[in-house]
Formats: structure tokens, sequence, C-alpha cells
């Protein structure tokens, strides 16, 4: 059988697990604490109204920057982009980006992508 200890206040399971005797459970409850044995399914972090639940945390200005922002890749493909432009208008770009673009070309020459049988770059 499932249990968890959870706070009774908030819900929140603090520990789970599987017995075969719950009745030989030798558990410390802290203040506050109540034990749940039933079936609790995988995720659940709270215990509301004697029915275990997943609730997600709040989420967070970062969470929600992530989630607008363009994926790293495309990201990367931009700032190859800009580094590339910039050398060939002639500026000056850092060694480690001139070495970096460097890498990224022959990585590319080395394995060119394929369209329907056709090799483009």
């Amino acid at each position: 059988m499932n249990y968890a200890i959870y706070d009774a206040a908030t819900g929140k399971i603090r520990l789970s697990g599987i017995t075969s005797q719950p009745e030989t459970l030798d558990l410390e409850l802290q203040d506050n604490e109540s034990i749940f044995l039933h079936p609790i399914p995988h995720g659940a972090t709270h215990i509301r109204n004697e029915t275990p639940v997943r609730i997600e945390p709040d989420k967070t200005y970062t969470d929600s920057r992530i989630a607008e922002y363009p994926s790293t890749g495309e990201q990367l493909d931009a700032l190859v982009a800009l580094a590339m432009s910039l050398r060939e208008q002639g500026v000056a770009i850092p060694e480690k980006t001139a070495a970096w673009l460097e890498n990224i070309a022959e990585v590319k020459a080395a394995y060119p992508k394929e369209t329907n049988n056709a090799v483009i770059s």
C-alpha cells in the first residue's frame, strides 16, 4: 500500500513510499502532519480533501521569459549570422569568435545539409 506523510495545513507531501504492512510503519510525524494510506499517483505533490494531487509551483519571471524566448538553437543561429555579417563588413571580431566561426564552417563542410538527394551548405 502506498503512504504519504503530509502537512495537514498545507497538504504538501513531505515523504511517500510503499509498504505491505501499513500497521508496522514506524514513522515520526511532526506537528501538524498526517498520514495518508491510499494509492498515490506518480507525481502527486499534495493531499487535498483526501485526494492526492499535483500542484505546480507558481511560475517565476524566468519561467515566463524562457517560454517566450526563441529556442537556444535559434538564438545561436542569430549570433552566428551577426558575427559573420560583422566579419564580412570588415569589423574586427575577437579571436575566439573568429575561431568559433571557423569551427562552424568546418563542421558544416564536413556534414552538409541534404535535401532530396541535393547537398546544400
